[in-house]
């Protein structure tokens, strides 16, 4: 069963003595804010935003890579999935992802997990806006600018 994994790493875990949550965030990882996912069906207010974060977290992964069955999205189509489904997804979770991942670390890590794609050559020679759709380089009204770096007034 596909959902047996989570029981299996929470079992590994469990004996563990962390500082952090560890364990129920990784518990925690596949509910869903609407009720519908598992292994508690736990909703809105259940779910810890530790959880919350790495569920999104997880899904923006999982969605930018292919699989046998489907290709690798861009990570602006992941993000509008997301966003598309705020009954499943903490829409400010969303939103503080957007934000990471138009940063220039964010762009680096989702460059290092897919080389050789047409996303991280992107990433590697612009940066996109996900809000407006459009290209731009940093600027100063953004949290992630760069100092120094030229602003796309």
């Amino acid at each position: 069963e596909m959902e047996a994994h989570l029981g299996h790493a929470i079992e590994v875990l469990d004996d563990i003595d962390f500082a952090l949550p560890v364990v129920e965030t990784i518990a925690q990882m596949h509910e869903r804010l609407d009720g519908k996912g598992y292994p508690k069906a736990l909703k809105e207010g259940e779910i810890s935003l530790t959880g919350r974060i790495l569920g999104a977290c997880d899904v923006f992964c999982a969605r930018l890579e292919p699989r046998s069955y489907r290709a690798g999205l861009e990570p602006a189509a992941v993000l509008d999935i997301l966003e598309d489904n705020i009954t499943r997804y903490d829409p400010r979770v969303i939103q503080a992802l957007k934000q990471v991942v138009a940063t220039i670390p964010g762009e680096k890590l989702i460059a290092a997990r897919a080389p050789s794609s047409r996303a991280s050559r992107r990433f590697r020679s612009r940066r996109w806006s996900f809000g407006s759709r459009r290209w731009r380089g940093a600027s100063k009204s953004t949290p992630w600018s760069t100092p120094g770096a030229p602003s796309a007034a």
